[in-house]
């Protein structure tokens, strides 16, 4: 008997959290599994972060146009990795090159 009452004490508490979830209570203390997992699109696995950005993804990150970057990569300025015809920039170094003061390369 002592089984089926926990049983039946876990589905209660199952239920009021769930019933919190609802009513748009935070789960902090909750443990993440598949069941309680938030994702932006239901059904679909969370995004993972890209190995490499593309102008427009680097630009938006560093508050800048596509174009900006673009230029800044031509200058030599930004490090990017070219893949045939097209530049692709790791975050690694987009991170580096702020930290050193977003150098241009141009000389004052």
């Amino acid at each position: 008997m002592k089984y089926i009452r926990e049983s039946d004490a876990m589905r209660k508490q199952d239920q009021e959290l769930n019933r919190q979830e609802a009513n748009g209570a935070v789960l902090e203390d909750r443990p993440a599994t598949p069941d309680n997992v938030v994702s932006e699109r239901p059904g679909t696995i969370p995004a993972l972060t890209p190995l490499l950005l593309t102008e427009a993804q680097a630009g938006e990150l560093l508050s800048l146009s596509a174009r900006k970057v673009w230029e800044l990569a031509a200058c030599g300025a930004i490090p990017c990795i070219k893949i045939g015809a097209v530049k692709r920039y790791r975050l690694i170094d987009l991170e580096v090159w702020v930290k050193r003061g977003c150098p241009t390369g141009r000389s004052k």
